[in-house]
């Protein structure tokens, strides 16, 4: 793929079909020309099965997103491992703080509040540096749009706050939901924003577009072609589409239409699967 970048498809695209056939759904997940994928949520088997899975079917575990209540003292230790033993190259905290209110409610929310989460998300970097894996925290909406009285979004106390090594992994939906260009938030994370989500988001209709489509927002020419010649690693495709298109359907649509955007920048879909040693 785009100078040292590899596609991974997110779990979360395809949850169902994930939790209730998991060997199948990875069989698919290959079929489509995916180097790896990057999981979603409680895990559907013990690591070390799981990664025997991937194994069978040509893929890598590029990354994890395990839910802040998952790596806390009393279980970091053991999620961590498990991580490890499924092959998980990146450990990401899906979301911190926003409607969700993860790790604090909105009424605590403040610069404070993020200052500490990126301290301990420094702490994660080290914890799983330890069982040879990277640590990140994924982004959505709030971190951008939400501003404090001192100027400052969490987006940029995360930017100044949180160690060098975390991957901020940027999703391009998110950032447009957000009114925020996501080329111009990757040029920020700049070498962090070694994995990257990419998904189709419409102002009109939100999650309901596909890649290119009329109704999607996103500037894949100028979201791929950021990707070039830049310090990252992995791709993560994700949509979101519930009614539009669902699960594989969508994810095979979308497929179709990435391989005619990646063949425009001259780069192939399947091209480039990066050496367990490249960082």
């Amino acid at each position: 793929m785009t100078a040292g970048w590899a596609w991974a498809l997110g779990m979360y695209s395809v949850d169902r079909e994930w939790r209730a056939q998991p060997e199948a759904t990875l069989a698919r997940v290959a079929a489509l020309g995916f180097a790896a994928v990057e999981s979603y949520g409680d895990p559907v088997m013990p690591g070390a099965r799981l990664a025997r899975y991937l194994a069978d079917c040509g893929l890598r575990h590029a990354g994890a997103h395990v839910e802040w209540r998952r790596l806390q003292p009393a279980c970091m230790a053991a999620t961590l491992a498990d991580c490890a033993a499924a092959g998980v190259e990146c450990v990401v905290v899906p979301a911190l703080g926003g409607p969700w209110e993860i790790g604090h409610t909105q009424a605590q929310d403040g610069p404070a509040v993020w200052e500490r989460h990126a301290a301990w998300l420094n702490g994660l970097v080290i914890a799983a540096a330890r069982h040879g894996m990277r640590a990140g925290y994924h982004t959505h909406e709030h971190e951008f749009c939400v501003r404090y009285a001192d100027g400052r979004t969490p987006w940029q106390i995360l930017l100044a706050e949180s160690d060098p090594g975390l991957v901020l992994e940027l999703d391009t939906g998110n950032c447009l939901a957000a009114g925020v260009d996501p080329v111009v938030a990757l040029h920020q994370a700049g070498a962090r924003a070694a994995w990257v989500h990419a998904k189709p988001y419409g102002h009109a209709c939100g999650w309901e577009t596909t890649v290119g489509a009329p109704t999607d927002a996103s500037d894949w020419a100028a979201i791929l072609a950021a990707c070039v010649g830049a310090t990252r690693r992995w791709l993560v495709f994700e949509h979101e589409s519930a009614t539009v298109a669902p699960g594989f359907g969508g994810v095979e649509a979308n497929v179709t239409a990435l391989r005619t955007l990646c063949s425009r920048l001259g780069e192939d879909l399947e091209e480039h699967h990066p050496d367990p040693g490249e960082q």
